[in-house]
């Protein structure tokens, strides 16, 4: 009937405005998840650019530190054969010394048409033995150079591992937020499958509350028009029977029409 007609529509556009209301509040989430996930993803690209800057920048420290490692260990293998060659020639310095104080010993007891001969030999023996000193004073030189260079590169290695080191920790912790950032975007993106299989949904349901809305506005156009029709036609009725009584008045009998009249006529008469 007509009133079960209004109060299904009635129901039908309260739940059509109560799902609208929904979707807009769905589609006002989605949009705020698209703008975090646009702002998250810009972070992300800041903190890419910015760790794989951290990194070169570390990996250069740790080159330089690495190769000051690398440099000083040559340095004191060399300090190791410098060392060897030293006790060389102390050794052959030692062996000379005590070949010529022998030879010394030997001329003065030797024929005298020995003499030049070991003179020669002693001869030769001390200009080895100058030569042995002089490399032993080379060999020392270069060993006392290089372990005062050895001494000045040390002491900046503590300083360029440190430096390497803190490189290395900043590297690490942009590596762990660009992986935390990741996930967090991840995350959001499972969030926003959700939201938008929501709105999928809503907008499904809203559909199908506005088909039955329709409908049932429909039914509510048909019985009003199903009313209006039977008053009017129950007001041409009422004219029709008005318009009859009224002709019937106008065809009375005289004698009928008399005796309607006022008892007080006939008393004239």
């Amino acid at each position: 009937n007509a009133a079960a007609a209004r109060a299904e529509a009635a129901q039908g556009r309260a739940e059509v405005a109560a799902l609208e209301a929904e979707l807009w509040a769905a589609e006002v989430e989605a949009k705020a998840h698209a703008v975090k996930r646009d702002v998250m993803e810009g972070l992300k690209s800041k903190l890419t650019v910015t760790a794989e800057s951290q990194r070169m920048t570390s990996s250069e420290k740790e080159k330089v530190s690495s190769d000051l490692r690398a440099e000083l260990s040559m340095m004191n293998a060399q300090i190791d054969q410098l060392e060897g060659q030293q006790q060389k020639h102390v050794a052959r310095e030692e062996s000379l010394r005590n070949q010529i104080k022998v030879l010394e010993g030997e001329l003065w007891g030797a024929p005298r048409d020995a003499w030049p001969s070991y003179k020669a030999v002693i001869e030769q023996s001390k200009a080895e033995l100058n030569e042995v000193r002089a490399q032993l004073k080379d060999t020392k030189n270069a060993a006392l150079a290089l372990r005062r260079d050895i001494s000045q590169k040390s002491s900046k290695l503590p300083a360029l591992e440190k430096v390497a080191d803190a490189g290395s920790l900043v590297r690490e912790q942009m590596e762990r937020q660009l992986v935390e950032r990741m996930e967090e975007i991840a995350v959001h993106e499972v969030r926003m499958a959700g939201t938008e299989a929501a709105l999928v949904q809503l907008r499904g349901q809203l559909e199908v509350a506005r088909a039955v809305l329709f409908s049932a506005e429909a039914s509510e156009g048909v019985h009003r028009k199903q009313a209006a029709a039977i008053h009017a036609e129950l007001g041409e009725i009422i004219t029709q029977a008005r318009e009859v009584q009224d002709m019937g008045k106008q065809t009375w009998p005289a004698d009928v029409a008399v005796a309607k009249k006022p008892r007080t006529w006939s008393l004239w008469r």
